[in-house]
């Protein structure tokens, strides 16, 4: 979820979101250090669902009964996670949310 939220709506995910209460409990769900939960709680929101993202999908290659070639690929996107957002990003403004498409102006326009 955390890569389709900030790859497809990354303007939702940084303004709307994630509160203060919302990031502290995401961040103790996550079972990270008091130091670190403290620094990430003072990160741009993008930064922080990067980080959990990239954690919550090292967690899934983690738990997985068996090593399959899928499993392999979630542990490349844990790696990779801020490069699969963007991608992810690059697709959502060139074919779901193209410029000048009628669907989605603003109100008004």
């Amino acid at each position: 979820m955390t890569l389709f939220l900030t790859g497809v709506f990354p303007d939702y995910a940084t303004s709307y979101a994630l509160g203060p209460v919302d990031a502290a409990r995401l961040l103790r769900a996550a079972a990270l250090p008091a130091s670190q939960r403290e620094r990430l709680a003072s990160t741009p929101a993008i930064e922080l669902w990067e980080h959990l993202g990239a954690r919550w999908y090292r967690a899934a290659r983690d738990l997985a009964p068996a090593a399959t070639a899928r499993i392999t690929v979630v542990g490349e996107v844990a790696d990779r996670f801020q490069q699969a957002r963007r991608v992810l990003n690059h697709v959502t403004d060139r074919y779901l949310f193209p410029g000048g498409n009628p669907w989605f102006q603003l109100p008004g326009s």
